[in-house]
């Protein structure tokens, strides 16, 4: 695979795909084309055989790094990848060693390593998301009965959905974005239950109100 990222983008190179912002091109072996640009002149360019052995990488975490380790050390790139390479480069290291931050979602990139002038394949390698924050508890939950309803109130300075609970039974099947929540009058002693939810799904601890008829 090559890719070609103009400096210029008023350019046509012979036989590429255009994509956004870089060209492309299946192949592996020496091949010369022409580039042209859109005042009319034109240019020849070759590219080399390409590299066919992949670079080896070893991934080590962290709690807030991912560890890229080189068999060899040497000039390696970082590239995204989804779905296929990006060439947008997110990094360019020298060594035995490569280090990027792990978020709260998973990444792939991909990892190649420049010889002569030219990159090896890619080594495609996942980064795992690090362990998402827990949100706080809900605060300052009351009840209050009035017309035969109970009515729940709490809140929240996070930004959160919430999960009810009635004796240990979830009541909201989907997070709800409200902080209040209408019930019939219990007719025995109930307890509630608030919990917050994140957008990782991760739940907070639960706030406990009870119900004494």
């Amino acid at each position: 695979m090559v890719y070609l990222i103009p400096k210029n983008r008023e350019v046509m190179p012979e036989g590429f795909r255009k994509e956004d912002g870089f060209f492309l091109r299946r192949e592996q072996n020496k091949f010369c084309f022409e580039v042209k640009h859109v005042e009319g002149k034109s240019e020849l360019a070759c590219v080399g055989r390409a590299v066919e052995e992949k670079p080896s990488v070893e991934l080590r975490l962290t709690r807030e790094e991912a560890v890229l380790l080189f068999k060899d050390p040497g000039r390696y790139r970082i590239y995204p990848f989804r779905g296929e390479l990006i060439p947008r480069r997110i990094s360019e290291v020298k060594g035995d060693r490569a280090v990027l931050k792990r978020g709260y979602k998973p990444y792939k990139v991909a990892v190649t390593k420049v010889i002569n002038g030219s990159e090896s394949p890619p080594v495609i390698v996942e980064i795992s998301p690090k362990e998402p924050p827990k949100p706080s508890r809900p605060e300052g939950l009351k009840l209050v009965v009035r017309g035969g309803k109970l009515y729940l109130y709490w809140w929240s300075e996070e930004d959160v959905r919430f999960l009810v609970y009635k004796n240990g039974e979830l009541v909201t099947p989907e997070p709800t974005v409200q902080n209040v929540f209408v019930d019939d009058l219990p007719r025995e002693k109930t307890t509630y239950e608030i919990r917050a939810v994140n957008e990782f799904g991760v739940k907070s601890e639960p706030v406990r109100i009870i119900y004494k008829p």
